[in-house]
């Protein structure tokens, strides 16, 4: 299988239809998305009428696409916006992983992660996802595999706190754990996107355990983020 990138979509796509693609994909475009084996099936908002249905067949050294808009050609600006969300989301790597077992390169996303990470997750942040949201993705830091069951995660903390006595989380794991709290608490939870979306005046504290984690980078661009955790203070002097 050809692994999504943008090196791929800027190689396969033709210029103009890679620049509305990605310009459709900025102004988020599709409605709707699913994970379906080999398949990834989307809702793009279309021009002439309310919405295309666009899909991806993952192959095993190429990426099909169907759509339903009247423009011939493979990959035309709702397949480049699909793909793009499909990158954003992990569907695309979930499937290189789990159905064709594939090793992930991320060397064309440019990010420079921690070199001592003390934690297991990478935090994916989306202030633009929803409106009037906050939005974060939970990244396994081992298998790039999107986290979509944080609950799991604590049940296992605990009963491995119950069996081992001496077990004690570092404080990267601290930090990771008041975060998964706090979206389980506060956020709305996309299943099938794997994005915790938290409102903002909500986002205040998880904030704060941003600036100790890690890993934070952004959702769409995946440069490294960093978080303060300082007060600001502006002083306003009038004549």
């Amino acid at each position: 299988m050809s692994v999504l990138s943008y090196k791929y979509l800027i190689d396969n796509a033709k210029p103009g239809s890679w620049r509305r693609g990605y310009e459709s994909h900025q102004k988020n475009v599709v409605i709707e998305s699913e994970l379906e084996k080999k398949k990834y099936k989307a809702l793009v908002k279309g021009n002439f009428k309310d919405a295309y249905e666009t899909e991806l067949i993952f192959k095993k050294n190429d990426i099909d696409t169907k759509c339903s808009c009247p423009l011939e050609e493979k990959w035309c600006k709702h397949a480049v916006a699909v793909a793009l969300k499909a990158m954003e989301d992990g569907s695309a790597n979930e499937i290189a992983m789990e159905e064709f077992h594939e090793d992930i390169d991320f060397s064309d996303e440019l990010t420079e992660m921690n070199p001592n990470p003390q934690g297991g997750y990478i935090f994916h942040f989306n202030p633009k996802r929803r409106q009037n949201f906050f939005s974060i993705l939970v990244m396994d830091r081992k298998n790039n595999k999107v986290i979509r069951d944080i609950e799991a995660i604590l049940r296992g903390l605990i009963e491995l706190q119950k069996a081992d006595k001496s077990f004690v989380l570092n404080n990267s794991q601290k930090v990771e754990v008041g975060i998964f709290q706090l979206l389980l608490k506060n956020a709305r939870a996309d299943k099938k996107a794997g994005w915790w979306d938290v409102p903002i005046n909500k986002f205040d504290d998880i904030f704060k355990l941003l600036a100790k984690a890690d890993d934070v980078i952004d959702g769409k661009t995946k440069a490294k983020l960093v978080f303060k955790d300082e007060e600001w203070r502006i002083q306003l002097n009038v004549n």
